[in-house]
């Protein structure tokens, strides 16, 4: 159980890591229009 309970945590873990990096990804997408028309 406490294997189970490892693994689990650190594929949540890497679940977390991959949303972030995504989320950072389409935040800059976002943003390069306003940053280039400011730049």
């Amino acid at each position: 159980m406490n294997n189970s309970t490892t693994a689990t945590t650190s594929r949540l873990k890497g679940l977390i890591w991959v949303i972030g990096v995504v989320a950072a990804i389409f935040t800059l997408i976002s943003l390069a229009p306003v940053i280039s028309h400011f730049g």
